[in-house]
C-alpha cells in the first residue's frame, strides 16, 4: 500500500489508526490518500469524517483538501 500503515490502538471505545505519508504520497489531498487507503469508504463519507474531526494530522485539525507531504502522520 502507497502510504504505509504505522499502528493500531484502542483508546477508550475507539479504534485508533495512525498512517504515515511516503514520499510517492506527496502532493496528494488528504481526501484522496484516504480513499487510497480505505477504498471500501466513500470519499463523501472520508471528506465528512475529515468535517467531523474524526481525521487529524499529527493531532491537529486538516481539511479534505489539504496536501500532504512525506513524514505526515493521519
Amino acid at each position: 500500500m502507497p502510504g504505509y500503515f504505522r499502528k493500531c490502538e484502542l483508546i477508550g471505545n475507539q479504534v485508533v489508526v495512525t498512517h504515515v505519508v511516503d514520499n510517492s504520497r506527496v502532493g496528494l489531498r488528504a481526501d484522496l490518500f484516504l480513499c487510497d487507503e480505505y477504498p471500501i469508504l466513500s470519499r463523501n463519507k472520508i471528506q465528512k469524517m475529515i468535517l467531523q474531526g474524526r481525521v487529524n494530522r499529527e493531532g491537529k485539525p486538516l481539511k479534505a483538501s489539504s496536501v500532504l507531504q512525506a513524514g505526515d502522520q493521519l
